[in-house]
């Protein structure tokens, strides 16, 4: 989606409610979510996301129910 690993706009909790963004039709960009204990175990799940007039399209193709953990 990108040339690098966050291309800009970034839409985040740390600055977006002090510098908002609106999400228009067209756009194209990478939800992620990511939960873990910091230097012993992480997730991150990425969704690749088109945005439509009337609707968000996911594109990702990876099956969610496939990811194991392992701890």
């Amino acid at each position: 989606l990108g040339l690098a690993q966050y291309d800009q706009p970034v839409i985040s909790r740390i600055w977006s409610l002090d510098h908002p963004l609106e999400i228009r039709p067209g756009m194209v960009f990478a939800l992620e979510t990511q939960h873990g204990k910091k230097y012993e175990w992480g997730v991150r799940i990425e969704e690749m996301l088109i945005v439509h007039p009337d609707r968000t399209e996911i594109i990702s193709s990876f099956p969610v129910e496939q990811i194991t953990v392992v701890m």
